[in-house]
């Protein structure tokens, strides 16, 4: 999966099948600016994100608006650099990324939802990505991807070479529900993150067009809307698989 040319998006849905180099037939159907690709045998192709870069939307302009200091730790889907492009506005390339470690906690799925969040353990190690360089449009963006089920809380992580370091985590503000099982990004990309990029392509949609609070009560229709998409891709995918000459 990669990121797309960020000054691109295609407004209207197309179905398009492409042969790859390896002989598989591979199709691909475009929904709110994301493409989702599946090969005849199942599996995803490739997801391509891409942003509106007009419109409502307000995005943040790196070097214009004020920038206040902010390194973030990230443990959980946005360490994911499509998911982070979409949610950020601007690739994850852009920002300085170093790997780094929090000690005594433990990464959990969150009951119902395909992300985690970060319990206490003594014996808990979290490995994750450090970020730097925010803007402030950057941070309400960010902000209204996590709602107010999370909120910034200042940690020491450690780098590779062991060095401590200060930073901030959107920790749960306690109305998630630990579900009591281990989360891991590889598995979340195999299985969950196309279905994901759907889910906040169409979220992020509503930042500048009103509040967080507001928005997150439009999270269980915006998921329902964006699976029947999902759904439909699935099933445009088996119906190319048919029509595939034997």
């Amino acid at each position: 999966m990669y990121i797309s040319d960020l000054r691109h998006i295609t407004e209207k849905p197309t179905n398009t099948l492409t042969k790859q180099g390896n002989g598989r037939i591979c199709g691909f159907k475009k929904f709110i600016g994301i493409d989702l690709t599946f090969d005849a045998a199942g599996s995803n192709c490739a997801a391509h994100v891409t942003m509106k870069t007009g419109g409502r939307r307000r995005a943040g302009r790196p070097g214009r608006e004020g920038k206040r200091p902010m390194r973030l730790f990230f443990f959980g889907t946005l360490q994911d650099p499509d998911l982070f492009a979409l949610v950020i506005g601007r690739p994850m390339a852009a920002l300085a990324t170093r790997p780094a470690t929090l000690l005594g906690r433990q990464r959990r799925k969150v009951k119902g939802e395909s992300y985690p969040i970060l319990v206490p353990h003594p014996d808990g190690r979290v490995d994750g990505l450090l970020v730097d360089g925010f803007t402030d449009v950057e941070m309400e963006r960010m902000q209204f991807f996590e709602s107010d089920d999370y909120a910034l809380q200042p940690v020491t992580v450690t780098l590779a070479d062991g060095e401590p370091v200060e930073a901030q985590i959107y920790a749960s503000t306690g109305a998630l529900e630990d579900a009591g099982e281990p989360w891991h990004l590889e598995a979340w990309q195999a299985t969950e993150k196309p279905r994901t990029l759907l889910h906040h392509e169409a979220y992020m949609s509503l930042y500048g067009k009103m509040s967080s609070a507001e928005a997150a009560l439009r999270w269980p229709e915006v998921k329902a809307q964006a699976d029947r998409r999902y759904a439909e891709a699935r099933a445009e995918r088996h119906f190319a698989e048919r029509r595939r000459p034997r």
